[in-house]
């Protein structure tokens, strides 16, 4: 008697036989078929986008204050910042965030909530997250991540960007992951 599993992967079809009997006549129990796909829209899949985004200081902030040598060093929480998308995704941008910065040397670091309001293709809706970032001789650097909402629910945005001080936009590179 041979009791044994018969599996095979070929092109994404996945089958699994079970089998019983003598090596001359076997007797197939069950079959259990799945297929993989890896695509735009099903779970687990990451969809590339590249956009650019404007961000701009707003006139609202929490707290401010200087510090360091003749208050070269400026500190701000609660600093709200608008902005446009453009790109793969087209709406607009809200950021409420911090940032240390020498206004001498121009290097810091910050971050904050991101609510990134967008289209893409027939989709649309929001990403809320945070962006973390970095400036060094005013070149921006950073990171975003956020969860969806309407169409987008369920999907995060993860993405990487450089930009620069003075509302320069700022390259975003990323995916859309379902």
């Amino acid at each position: 008697m041979i009791n044994c599993i018969f599996s095979t992967q070929q092109l994404g079809l996945r089958s699994v036989a079970k089998a019983i009997g003598t090596p001359s006549s076997i007797i197939f129990l069950a079959f259990e078929y799945s297929f993989i796909i890896r695509e735009k829209g099903v779970p687990g899949s990451k969809t590339p986008v590249t956009f650019e985004f404007t961000n701009n200081p707003g006139e609202e902030f929490d707290r401010l204050w200087f510090t360091g040598p003749d208050d070269s060093i400026i500190h701000t929480r609660g600093y709200d910042h608008f902005g446009d998308v453009w790109g793969d995704l087209d709406g607009t941008l809200f950021y409420d965030g911090d940032i240390n910065l020498n206004v001498v040397t121009l290097d810091g670091a910050g971050g904050g909530t991101a609510i990134f309001t967008v289209a893409y293709g027939e989709l649309s809706g929001t990403f809320e997250g945070r962006m973390t970032l970095k400036v060094r001789a005013g070149i921006v650097t950073g990171t975003y991540m956020g969860h969806g909402d309407g169409d987008f629910d369920g999907m995060h945005l993860r993405f990487k960007f450089t930009g620069a001080l003075g509302g320069v936009p700022a390259i975003a590179d990323g995916v859309i992951i379902n």
